[in-house]
């Protein structure tokens, strides 16, 4: 079957790791392509043919629409089945540009979809959209991120703690708090997009680093108000680091006191999970045995063998 998926940017992110990821693993199986305005991609190792232009659709048999930026593919006349996949409810991150949001709801309301957000899937039927869905989970691409849990050091990993849109962490309570334990003796260190200051800082870092900061961290601190399913937290748990998670709605995976520990998007009770679980070495012992069972029994094999029988139903 031949199976083409859209990207808006090989920016890396955890949003565009998931398409990334889900493309290679359907390429075990089928012949798959990505149409992507952007040619080369520093980050990802990626396994197939990428292409940026529309009249190469006509012979293939499914199309998965993956953002908002290539709604308009719908309306070619392909043979195609048209499928959706929604990561976010994208039109938040920029909530004042109004074309966006139009093309955002048509991508939420017009085709059968898959997602990954229970409240996301309550948004998306909210909208209006009557088609047959999916909700699943993310995995982990261990080819990337190998299962190990080597002894830690005292670290304290922060990811993304400078916003980027007004769905994360717009108060910055994971760069607060991290400061406050800095002042109490640990070392902390981070990695994002935009850099903050911190003991140390890696702006966009390559897989080795990515996989040396979660194997020397205790913890990894992630706070934003909202998001469908983060990719950062099951990374870090394939290497026994424990997720200490501030949010408002998302993140399905995350059970509080069994793979990680969470708590409501607030500063103070954040400052507080983290001394709690920092101070409890067999608590975190058990949460981080909890995860790595948690991501080897819910794999990509998994989740696309439940995609590849929903695209082809």
């Amino acid at each position: 079957m031949k199976i083409t998926m859209t990207c808006p940017a090989f920016s890396p992110n955890g949003g565009i790791r998931v398409i990334l990821d889900v493309a290679h693993e359907l390429s075990k199986r089928h012949d798959v392509t990505i149409i992507c305005p952007d040619k080369g991609c520093h980050w990802y190792p990626i396994t197939v043919r990428v292409i940026q232009h529309n009249n190469e659709l006509k012979e293939q048999d499914v199309l998965i629409i993956c953002s908002p930026h290539h709604i308009h593919l719908k309306d070619l006349k392909i043979k195609a089945k048209k499928f959706a996949y929604i990561q976010m409810i994208e039109h938040l991150f920029q909530p004042q540009n109004l074309r966006f949001k139009a093309q955002a709801m048509r991508f939420y309301r017009e085709l059968p979809f898959i997602t990954i957000s229970q409240w996301g899937l309550e948004e998306v039927l909210r909208y209006g959209n009557r088609n047959k869905f999916l909700y699943i989970g993310n995995g982990v691409n261990f080819e990337h991120f190998p299962i190990s849990n080597k002894r830690k050091k005292s670290t304290i990993l922060l990811e993304s703690p400078i916003p980027t849109n007004p769905t994360k962490d717009r108060n910055q309570i994971a760069l607060k708090v991290g400061n406050r334990l800095r002042e109490l003796g640990h070392k902390v260190v981070g990695y994002g997009a935009l850099k903050a200051d911190l003991d140390e800082f890696y702006v966009n870092p390559d897989l080795k680093t990515l996989n040396r900061l979660y194997s020397e961290a205790m913890i990894l601190i992630k706070a934003t108000q909202l998001d469908f399913r983060s990719t950062s937290p099951l990374e870090a748990g394939t290497k026994g680091c424990v997720t200490v998670r501030a949010i408002q709605k998302g993140d399905d995976d995350l059970v509080d006191d069994f793979n990680c520990v969470r708590v409501p998007y607030n500063e103070t009770q954040l400052l507080a999970a983290c001394l709690d679980i920092l101070s409890d070495e067999e608590g975190r012992k058990k949460l981080a045995k909890n995860m790595i069972n948690h991501l080897k029994e819910n794999t990509w094999e998994k989740y696309v063998n439940q995609i590849e029988e929903f695209i082809c139903a």
